[in-house]
């Protein structure tokens, strides 16, 4: 952190702060004050816009070897929908929203950014969601350029498109902002890509950026730290193997889980002492 002006602004004194790459105008006071909780809440609020700035919200079409006709072969019902609001506003963030701020988007999302999933696994990981509901929100993506179908064998699913992965970094910011507001008691709805996301956008700066694999009830899940589409639903091993349930994952994120008390309901195989470097301090 260091300051990078002061001004003077209706006798206030104000600062601007360099912290991570990043710009914070703040009144004059002690460099403690500055890594208070609300402060680090605040820095996370800034950097989720900032993210959500930084996802271009203007339509595209984009080749992606997972789609069917690049998600054009999809009917669209989304100008129709009669739950389809709109900002209409030039703002960058106000567009994004336009796009993936509806109930349900970026959950659907979260899930599909690994891979391709069928209608009754994506329903199955978004609990809540019904099914009328949950076809209108992918007609609404695809729409987009969001989604588009996907061959699965011998059925068809739904796969984000390659414009969709660039939301993976909002993603992780929104977890870190999520994780830092006040702790919740239940861990209902918590599938093994939530319990992931949060434990990779929690992990302190030091530890080390190793390929990581997931075994946490469901198909496998893999890390690739730089990659741009870091979290894949794939088979493997890599440098580190975690094998355990979503929710005691989620509970080390947290803080709710003390590492002695539970580590022997996790197998890790590989760079094993790499993963206390991955938990918060």
């Amino acid at each position: 952190m260091r300051e990078i002006a002061g001004q003077a602004m209706g006798g206030q004194g104000i600062c601007w702060v360099e912290q991570q790459g990043l710009l914070f105008r703040h009144p004059f006071c002690q460099i403690s004050a500055y890594t208070n909780g609300k402060f680090r809440l605040a820095r996370q609020l800034v950097n989720v816009i900032l993210q959500t700035c930084v996802f271009c919200p203007a339509a595209c079409h984009v080749d992606d070897p997972h789609l069917i006709s690049n998600g054009s072969t999809m009917p669209s019902l989304a100008d129709t929908a009669p739950d389809r609001r709109r900002y209409d506003m030039s703002c960058p963030i106000a567009c994004a929203l336009d796009l993936v701020g509806e109930r349900w988007t970026l959950l659907i999302l979260r899930e599909l950014l690994p891979g391709p999933l069928r209608f009754s696994e994506i329903k199955g990981a978004v609990p809540g969601i019904n099914a009328t509901i949950l076809s209108r929100r992918l007609d609404q993506m695809a729409s987009e350029g969001l989604v588009g179908l996907a061959e699965m064998g011998s059925t068809t699913g739904y796969a984000a498109t390659a414009r969709a992965l660039t939301l993976w970094p909002l993603l992780f910011t929104l977890a870190v902002f999520g994780l830092q507001t006040p702790a919740q008691a239940t861990t209902g709805g918590l599938t093994p890509v939530a319990a992931v996301t949060a434990f990779i956008a929690n992990r302190p700066a030091k530890a080390p950026r190793l390929t990581i694999g997931f075994s946490l009830g469901g198909p496998r899940l893999e890390w690739q730290p730089d990659h741009r589409a870091p979290l894949l639903r794939k088979p493997g091993r890599a440098a580190l193997e975690i094998t355990t349930a979503p929710d005691l994952l989620y509970g080390l994120v947290t803080g709710q889980n003390r590492w002695a008390e539970v580590q022997d309901r996790l197998t890790l195989e590989g760079e094993a002492g790499a993963f206390l470097d991955h938990l918060p301090g």
